[in-house]
């Protein structure tokens, strides 16, 4: 099944959190004006660590979007210079 056939399929949610992930870093934060893009496909925020690795900048994009077909949205705490937490729950899903 193609990912742009699941938006089609009727779903019931449960109230019940089937799954909470939290995860934090103590690196150089996220400033507060760029927390709004963070999440846009291709976007590296100004502060970012230049290191010799390829990035696509598609992780947090695709993260947020298959979060979004579950009924959820993923959150991020950041101070500048202190770190950064992202956090998420998914609610028990059922298709009918």
């Amino acid at each position: 099944m193609l990912l742009s056939q699941y938006k089609k399929l009727p779903l019931v949610l449960s109230t019940l959190v089937a799954l909470a992930l939290s995860g934090c870093n103590n690196g150089t934060g996220i400033k507060a004006e760029e927390i709004a893009y963070i999440f846009d496909a291709r976007y590296r925020a100004s502060n970012a660590i230049q290191d010799q690795g390829k990035h696509t900048g598609l992780g947090l994009a695709i993260t947020k979007r298959l979060l979004a077909l579950l009924h959820s949205e993923i959150r991020v705490n950041s101070q500048l210079g202190q770190g950064t937490t992202f956090e998420f729950n998914v609610r028990k899903v059922s298709l009918v």
